[in-house]
């Protein structure tokens, strides 16, 4: 499905045949892409609105919760401690440049298609939680999970792209080739 155009990677023949052979596999990480950042960040100003300033709402016999959070660190809130300079060049620029590396390659290299899918959901996810760095300078948590004392951390709409992506990365891709719809698997 996806092909890999050889050549200069900054001339403008180049750049438009794989625009022109590759107009399928963009078409999909703007279709899984967009509404995930869309949702990530309508979902976070929901609960900036709703939930911040009072205790959590609980459903489903305390399993499921929402309660507000700002996280200023990384996952289950790592380096939270460090200095706002750390933060930045850490959490905003060093991750900007592994998005960047993502989006790369994503469209440069031809990558099966599970693992396509994968690097597409780290780059939404990543995409969602960076704006929060950007412009609240924390990220906005809200869903939490489990029974009694045995809970997740708080996480958002993009951690969950960001853990799906993740596991599609560690699932043999044996098993997942088998599972990949046949519009997207290469002739024989």
């Amino acid at each position: 499905m996806f092909k890999q155009i050889e050549g200069n990677f900054f001339s403008v023949d180049a750049i438009k045949a794989n625009v022109k052979a590759n107009s399928q596999k963009y078409k999909l990480i703007a279709w899984i892409i967009f509404p995930l950042v869309v949702i990530d960040q309508l979902s976070k100003l929901w609960a900036w609105t709703a939930l911040k300033g009072h205790g959590a709402d609980i459903y489903l016999w305390d399993f499921f919760r929402f309660e507000y959070a700002e996280n200023p660190g990384a996952f289950l809130s790592l380096g939270a401690q460090f200095s706002d300079t750390a933060r930045l060049l850490i959490f905003n620029v060093a991750v900007a440049i592994f998005l960047v590396y993502v989006a790369f390659l994503l469209v440069r290299k031809k990558l099966p298609f599970w693992h396509f899918i994968a690097f597409t959901l780290l780059l939404g996810g990543g995409l969602g939680n960076l704006i929060d760095r950007v412009f609240r300078r924390a990220v906005i948590d809200f869903m939490n999970m489990g029974f009694g004392s045995l809970r997740t951390g708080i996480f958002n709409v993009a951690d969950i792209a960001i853990m799906a992506g993740l596991i599609l990365m560690i699932i043999p891709e044996k098993w997942l080739s088998e599972r990949t719809p046949a519009a997207f698997k290469e002739p024989n």
